[in-house]
Order: structure tokens, then C-alpha cells, then sequence
């Protein structure tokens, strides 16, 4: 049997689960958090196995969704978990090969149960609900021990489950019987009645009368014999028997008990001699370990001291370079100041010549500049008059035009204050309206409407109608409102919770099962036209045709105020409204009269103003143009050529003179400062300073290239931790030798005791054998059955027992085998000569063996030629130590490489060490 998927939807805490691709062997690791639902995965293989999907019973209702509500999905469909209440049934769908059957089994109960069986090999079938449920049974009752899988399912929070009755298992017992021969003797290793052999036996040939009766006196003998030994009812040890193997028993027991001290003693002995070694070791090892630490600090020192040595270097060589870069910049500029001062000497000698031709010629010019300036001055007089004349006239002629400017403003505005009353008055109409009504208002109502009519057509079409008449004045209430009545029929659409009040008597539809579409209709009709009212009531209309007028209004009105925007645009133009009655304002002040004598006035003195301007100007042209003339005259010799390049030349030269007495100041106090000689000397031995640091800076470089800091400064670090590490190894070795020491001293003379421990136990074990000799010989008779079929049965646990013993050495190491009841349940270990009860057990043995008796029995039913047997372990391990956990994985992995190994953990690391596992976290199968 191998499961190859399974997916919950759901079930318990569970909303959706899918664990896909399952390997036919191998170990896979199912990880998460407590209360993930690992151990629901279990329940859903319990629930989809063995649950009918009809059951109501009260482990059934337990697997109902947390938070889940009344109403489930359909059939084969699962339900939303994407946020909302889950309202479906527990849901289980396993993938699994069970013989030679392949096949997908789901099943729902409580909410739509179903179940459905879909095989897909050796041939295709395809069955549901009780077909489903009975071809199951007949595969599983065939072909699948179900108290073999309910015992491999190892479940969290179990009894301890290490304590199987084995024998109970039929496939189990089958492979016993085969390994063993029983099964071809009759099966005797599974069958209780001996007295079956004892007939066989004595069906060869049937005793005589008084051979009988030599038998019974025989008998009457031997039973008289074995009750000295034995007890008739429960067959168990009496009297002499009795006495001297509880003598046996507490001289056993007392020698045991001096052994295991003896060889608790042995082996503090041995952990001492350990710790003493572990002590020598750490003790020779620590002289190197400091010494280590001692060289290490110190090239740690020296590496540090180079690299510090090797920056200093650094600057000294930008020092020496940064002082030779300044002596050759002296240098240079001392050369520069004498080439400049020899270039300034020429200059200023050449400007001086030039200076004194220029002299003579700016002389010549003043005395004729003179005359004409005379003749500018009388020309100038007399244009200033006829200037002053022009001013009065263009006086005159501005406030004529200011006049008619004020006219003109008067006009324009008034235009504009009958522009902006208009526009003023139609966007407090569309202001007035309120929420504005669009084309798409129009068309989502309609929209809305047109859903309406068809959600109503439906509901009318499906909704059950109730046919109202009346001969008289009548009326009905439906649902509270009331509707008259007359002969013709009238129809009543009934819905769930339909009220109709006809006089004093109330009526209340209630729909079945049946009108659960007519019930939808009516919700659908609900919904578009509540979406219908919305729309409406958001608009501030009562029907379709009120939201088409009202958008037809709006439309008008802002038109309207469109047309009024472009009128005051067309008014006023780019013009500013304010500018200009500020304007009219100023122009009104400025002429000090009334609007009515404004135009009168204007018209009468624009003609004489323009005449009288144009005489001044006239005049003032001819007095301009003799202005001009004297100007023309002049103006070759206002610039005074001559005079500018007389006063630039000699201020050249005062110019180049200033440079020249600069030049030669700084070349003096330059050579004063310092000589040529001295100026050379200081650039060689510059220089020869910045070759000496570049040398040492290249050596310096080499010397921490050789040093390595940063790996000093690591193996520094190494030696002190390896130094630490040695430390506190000695000083635990010896707190745990003194520990040893006292457990030592404790167990003095142990050795003496377990002789006389070994003495009383011989002498008990002889006196017990004498008598037991006794109670056998006589026990041989009554017992030869019961003989025959305890060495059968011991045949027949043999494989059972050899194992478990294998696996167990594994883990527990050394010689290890188990003491078997009848029913094949561990009594107890046996561990190098050493028995424990199995409840004397820790908690980790128990666990361990729990899971290891798993392994065995599904070892040993097997079949090599097919499919292998599911082991499933959840949350185990727990109580184990980390070198069992190493120890288990190896058997972990062994089981994995011929079944299938399921195990759900809390803590994925137990089984990090099993080799080619599949690890899953159980929050990836989950979609949400």
C-alpha cells in the first residue's frame, strides 16, 4: 500500500490542504508549528478509510470547519477560504494504491456528503456514495490488514504503543508462520488448543481398560506430586517450589545488584582513568598553547609598530615632496620677474616719446574748440524758446485727448457691467441646480432600469403568484402596502416571507426546497432594484424619465452660461477690468469736470490744440536744425581727439612706470631674501629629501607587505581562543575527576560482595534445581501439551523476536534481545545480560521502541515482489538525545529505502541526519 496524495478542504482547523507527489519509498519529513494540523492529516486518513460519508456519529461532527457556518457548496466543488466564513462540509480526497488497485477516493460528510470511488487500475471504474463505500470495503477487506495500518500509524498523544500485541495482527502472523515452518505443521504457532496434539497422539492405538486405569492411578500419582510444586487452578509455583525460587530469586536479584555496582564502579573507574589522560594531554598541551600566544602577540606588536612606521614614512615623503615643489616655484618665479623687469624698462621709455608728440597736438585743438562752442551756445538759446513753446501747445492737446479717452472708457464699461450682470445671473442658475446630471447619469439609469426589467421578468417567470379578485369595493395588503381589488384577477408574486393581509386574516408565504429559484429571482429583483433606487435617490429624481428632463435643463443652463462667458470674454479681451476703472477714475480727477461737458468740450478744442502744436513744432525744427548745424561744426572736435591720446598716452605711461618701480621692488626684496647660490642649494637638498623618503617609504611598505597585520592580528586571536579552549578543558576535567573520585570511594569493597553475592546465588540456584528437578518430573507428564505447544510458539516468535533484537542494536548497542509474552508484546529488554522491565524504561527507550517494533513488523509482512507498508510517525522523538537521534536516523533511513515513511515534527532537525529525505512544510500545502 502506498498513499501518493491527499488534500483536505474543510476539515477541522483545516481550510485547504494538498500533499502531492508522494514518493513510493523514501522518508518525507511534514514540518510545522503546534496545532498546524499535522496530527488532522492523520484523522483525515482514519476519517476517508473507515468513516462512511453518510455518518452523523460524534467523531464525525468533531471534524467540522472551525467557524464554519449553515450553508456548504455544492457537491465536488470546494468551498471559498479566501476571507469569509466556511460554510462546507469536512472534505477528504486520497490518492493511493492499495494491491493491484490504484484509485482516488474523496468523501464529504455532514454538509452535501457524497462519496466517490474512481479507480484507475487494473481496469477503469467509476462509483459513488454506497457503490463507492462497498467496492472499497471489498478492496480494502482484501487486500489490506486494517489492524496492521491502525498499528503502523504511530499517533501523537497515544499510550506508550512500544507494547503491541503483535500476534493479533493476521498478516503479521501469516509472514510469522511462513518464516518459521509453523504454517506447514498446521499452523501450530498461531493456534491455543494443545489438546488437539494430545488426541493425535493417542489416536495410534487406544489403550485397554486396564492400561487406562494404570493411567488414572498414574495420573492421580503425578497430580498429587505436582501440587507440592504447583498450583492446580493457575499452574503456577507452590510450596517447595515456590519457597526456594523466591530464595533463588532474592539471591539473584542481590547479586545482580552487587554486579551492576561492580560494574558501575568499573566504569567510573574507567571514566577516571579517562579524565586523567584528557587531563596529561590538556596539561602538556597548554606550554605550547601559551607560548603560541606569547609569539603571536608579539608579531601581532611588530606588525602594528610597521604598519604605524610605514604611515609616518608616508607623510615625511609628501612633506619632502610638498618642500621641494616650493623651492622650484621660487625659483621660477624669480626668472619671471626678470624677464618682466626687462620688458617694463623698454615700455616705459618708448611711452614717454609718444607722450610729448601728443602734447603739441592737444594744444592746437582747445583754441579752436573755443570758437565753435560759442556759436553752439546762441543756437541752443534759441531752440530752448521754441521748445518751451511746443510743450505748452502738446499740453493743450493732451487734455483734449484725455477728454475724449474718458468718453471712450465711459462707454466700454458700461458694456462690461451688463456682460458681468449676465454671467453673474446664469451661474447662479447653475448653481441653483445642485448635483449636475451628465449624459452617463442618463445612461447608468437606464442601465440600472433595463436590469430591473429583466430581473423582474425572471422573478415573474419563477416566482409562484397568487390570483386576487373581488366582486366588491375591496383591497388587499402584500407586504404592508395596499393594492385595490376588482373582478379581474390581479397577481400576487410570492416569495419567502410573502405577507398578505386580506381583512382580518394574515397570510405568510413560506417557500419549500423547491422555489429555491424563485427565491434567488426575487433576491436578483431585490438587488437591481435597490442598485435602481441608489442611482435615483443620488440624483434627487423619482423615475428615468425625470433624470432625462432634468439633464436636458442642466444642459440648457450651462449653455447659457457658456454663451455669457464668451460675451464678457468678447467685452473685455485680455483688458483688465479693474485697470481700467482706476483709469477712468485718474482721468476724472485729472480734468475736474462731469461726464456731460467732457464731450463738448473735447470736440470744440481738438482742431485749434493741433494747429497751435503743429506751429511750435515747425519752430522748434528750424531752431533745431541751426542747433544741428552749429553742432556738425563742432562735433569733429568735442571728442578732442588729440587731447584723449595725449591724456592715454601719458597715462600709459605713468602706468608702466608704477609696474616697472613694482617689478623692480619685488626682484630686489626676492634677491634679498634669498641668493641665487642659496636659491639652488635649497632645490638640491629638496630634492635630495624627497628621493631619501620615497626610498624609505618603499622600504617601509615592504616591511608591512612582510609583517601582515590583519593575519597577525588573526592569529593572535586563534592563540588566545586555542589558549581559552585548553583552560577551561583542564579545569573541567578536574571538577569531573574529583566527582569520580568520590563515586570511587563510595563503591569501596564492591568486588568483595559480588563474591559473596555469587556464592549465596550458587547455593540458592542449587537447591532450587534439586527441588525443580523434582516439580519437572513430575510437571512432564501433565504438561507434555502445553510443552509441544510453547515450543511451537517459541518457533513462531523467533523471527519476530531476532528483529527487533537487530534493530534495537542499533540504537541501543551491544548484545540486546527482548523477552516476548505470549501475545508477542515486549516484556522486557535484555541488554548485555541486563533485563528491564519494559515500564522501567525511560521515557526515550520507550519511545525508541515503540517506533523500532513499527519498523520490524513492517520488515517482516513485506512482500518483496510488491508494494511495500506505510509507516506513519507523528511528533515522536521528543525524549530522544541527540546521539540516539543519529543512531534512529540511520534506522529512519533503512525503513525508508524499502516503505514509505510519513512523519509529521514539530522540529524538522530530528531527522536532519536521514539521508535523501523529503522535507515539506505543512503551511506550503496549505491554499488559502
Amino acid at each position: 500500500m502506498q498513499i501518493h496524495s491527499l488534500e483536505l478542504t474543510d476539515f477541522k482547523g483545516i481550510g485547504h490542504l494538498r500533499l502531492a507527489d508522494l514518493p513510493e519509498r523514501g522518508v518525507v519529513v511534514v514540518h510545522g508549528n503546534n496545532e498546524a494540523g499535522k496530527s488532522t492529516v492523520l484523522n483525515a486518513i482514519d476519517a476517508v478509510l473507515w468513516e462512511k460519508h453518510s455518518s452523523k456519529k460524534k467523531s464525525i461532527k468533531a471534524l467540522k470547519p472551525a467557524g464554519g457556518g449553515a450553508a456548504g457548496a455544492g457537491a465536488g466543488t470546494a468551498s471559498s477560504h479566501a476571507g469569509g466564513d466556511r460554510n462546507g462540509g469536512p472534505t477528504v480526497a486520497i490518492e493511493m494504491t492499495v494491491g493491484p488497485y490504484r484509485f482516488t477516493l474523496s468523501k464529504r460528510w455532514l454538509k452535501a456528503p457524497y462519496a466517490r470511488l474512481t479507480i484507475t487500475a487494473p481496469r477503469p471504474e467509476n462509483l459513488t456514495d454506497e457503490d463507492a463505500e462497498n467496492r472499497l470495503k471489498e478492496i480494502l477487506d482484501e487486500h489490506l490488514d486494517e489492524k496492521l495500518l491502525h498499528t503502523l500509524f504511530l499517533r501523537q498523544g497515544q499510550e506508550f504503543a512500544a507494547r503491541i500485541q503483535a500476534a493479533g495482527i493476521p498478516s503479521l502472523s501469516t509472514a510469522l508462520d511462513a518464516r518459521s515452518g509453523a504454517g506447514e505443521a498446521g499452523g501450530a504457532g498461531s493456534a491455543y488448543a494443545g489438546s488437539d496434539y494430545a488426541s493425535s497422539a493417542q489416536t495410534s492405538s487406544a489403550p485397554s481398560s486396564s492400561v487406562q486405569a494404570d493411567n488414572d492411578a498414574l495420573m492421580q500419582r503425578v497430580e498429587a506430586e505436582y501440587s507440592r510444586y504447583f498450583t492446580q487452578k493457575e499452574n503456577k509455583p507452590a510450596k517447595e517450589l515456590k519457597s526456594a525460587k523466591a530464595d533463588l530469586d532474592a539471591a539473584e536479584a542481590a547479586a545482580t545488584e552487587a554486579e551492576a555496582k561492580l560494574r558501575e564502579l568499573d566504569s567510573f573507574v574507567a571514566r577516571y582513568e579517562d579524565v586523567e589522560r584528557q587531563l596529561a594531554t590538556t596539561e602538556e598541551k597548554l606550554p605550547a598553547a601559551r607560548e603560541e600566544l606569547s609569539v603571536r602577540r608579539e608579531e601581532a606588536e611588530k606588525a602594528r609598530a610597521a604598519a604605524e612606521q610605514a604611515a609616518a614614512r608616508r607623510d615625511e615623503y609628501r612633506r619632502a615632496l610638498e618642500d621641494l615643489e616650493r623651492a622650484q616655484q621660487a625659483q621660477q618665479q624669480r626668472q619671471n620677474l626678470a624677464v618682466e623687469v626687462e620688458k617694463l624698462t623698454a615700455e616705459a621709455e618708448s611711452a614717454r616719446n609718444v607722450a610729448a608728440e601728443k602734447q603739441e597736438q592737444a594744444a592746437d585743438e582747445e583754441s579752436r574748440i573755443a570758437e565753435l562752442m560759442a556759436q553752439l551756445d546762441e543756437a541752443k538759446q534759441a531752440h530752448a524758446t521754441a521748445r518751451q513753446a511746443v510743450r505748452d501747445a502738446r499740453a493743450a492737446k493732451d487734455q483734449a485727448a484725455d477728454r475724449q479717452e474718458l468718453t471712450a472708457l465711459d462707454t466700454l464699461l458700461a458694456d462690461v457691467a451688463l456682460a458681468e450682470s449676465n454671467l453673474d445671473s446664469a451661474r447662479e442658475a447653475v448653481a441653483a441646480c445642485g448635483r449636475i446630471i451628465e449624459d452617463s447619469d442618463v445612461t447608468a439609469v437606464d442601465d440600472a432600469a433595463g436590469e430591473v426589467r429583466v430581473q423582474r421578468a425572471l422573478a415573474e417567470s419563477a416566482a409562484a403568484k397568487l390570483w386576487v379578485s373581488s366582486t366588491a369595493d375591496d383591497e388587499i395588503r402584500v407586504d404592508g402596502k395596499s393594492t385595490p381589488l376588482s373582478a379581474d384577477p390581479h397577481p400576487v408574486e410570492l416569495r419567502e416571507g410573502t405577507t398578505v393581509e386580506i381583512g382580518s386574516v394574515t397570510a405568510r408565504y413560506a417557500a419549500g426546497a423547491a422555489a429555491a429559484g424563485s427565491a434567488d429571482a426575487g433576491a436578483q429583483l431585490e438587488k437591481a432594484e435597490a442598485r435602481l433606487a441608489d442611482l435615483l435617490h443620488d440624483l434627487g429624481c423619482t423615475d428615468a424619465d425625470e433624470v432625462r428632463a432634468r439633464r436636458d435643463e442642466h444642459r440648457e443652463l450651462l449653455a447659457t452660461r457658456d454663451a455669457a462667458v464668451r460675451e464678457w470674454e468678447a467685452v473685455i479681451g485680455a483688458k483688465d477690468v479693474g485697470e481700467l476703472r482706476a483709469k477712468q477714475t485718474a482721468l476724472r480727477d485729472k480734468l475736474g469736470s462731469d461726464e456731460e461737458t467732457v464731450e463738448h468740450q473735447t470736440a470744440d478744442a481738438m482742431a485749434a490744440a493741433a494747429e497751435a502744436l503743429a506751429n511750435a513744432e515747425r519752430a522748434e525744427e528750424e531752431a533745431q536744425a541751426a542747433v544741428d548745424n552749429a553742432d556738425a561744426a563742432l562735433a569733429p572736435r568735442r571728442e578732442r581727439p588729440f587731447g584723449r591720446d595725449a591724456a592715454i598716452v601719458q597715462s600709459n605711461v605713468d602706468n608702466v612706470e608704477r609696474m616697472l618701480a613694482a617689478k623692480k621692488s619685488e626682484f630686489e626684496h626676492a634677491v634679498a631674501g634669498k641668493s641665487d647660490d642659496e636659491l639652488n642649494a635649497w632645490i638640491e637638498s629638496a630634492r635630495a629629501a624627497a628621493d631619501k623618503a620615497g626610498r624609505d617609504v618603499e622600504e617601509a611598505e615592504r616591511q608591512v607587505a612582510a609583517a601582515d597585520p590583519d593575519m597577525a592580528e588573526k592569529l593572535l586571536v586563534g592563540a588566545q581562543a586555542q589558549l581559552e579552549t585548553l583552560d577551561k578543558r583542564r579545569s573541567d576535567a578536574e571538577a569531573e575527576r574529583y566527582r569520580l573520585t568520590g563515586y570511587i570511594e563510595q563503591a569501596a569493597g564492591a568486588a568483595e560482595t559480588v563474591e559473596i553475592a555469587q556464592a549465596d546465588r550458587q547455593a540458592a540456584a542449587d537447591t532450587y534445581a534439586a527441588v525443580n528437578r523434582r516439580a519437572q518430573a513430575a510437571k512432564r507428564l501433565r504438561d507434555l501439551l502445553v510443552t509441544h505447544r510453547d515450543a511451537a510458539r517459541r518457533r513462531y516468535a523467533e523471527p519476530f523476536a531476532t528483529k527487533l533484537g537487530a534493530l534495537a542494536s542499533s540504537v541501543f548497542g551491544g548484545d540486546v534481545s527482548f523477552t516476548l509474552d505470549a501475545d508477542l508484546a515486549i516484556e522486557q529488554r535484555v541488554h548485555d545480560g541486563v533485563a528491564v522491565p519494559l515500564g522501567a524504561l525511560s521515557g526515550g527507550a520507550q519511545e525508541q521502541l515503540s517506533i523500532l517494533t513499527r519498523f520490524a513488523i513492517a520488515d517482516l509482512v513485506a512482500d518483496p515482489d510488491s508494494e511495500s507498508v506505510p509507516v506513519v510517525v507523528d511528533d515522536a522523538l521528543g525524549s530522544t538525545d541527540p546521539q540516539r537521534l543519529q543512531l534512529m536516523s540511520t534506522l529512519f533511513a533503512d525503513a525508508g529505502r524499502q516503505s514509505q515513511v510519513l512523519v509529521f515534527t514539530c522540529d524538522p532537525d530530528r531527522f536532519s541526519r536521514v539521508p535523501g529525505r523529503t522535507e515539506i512544510d505543512i503551511e506550503s500545502m496549505k491554499l488559502n
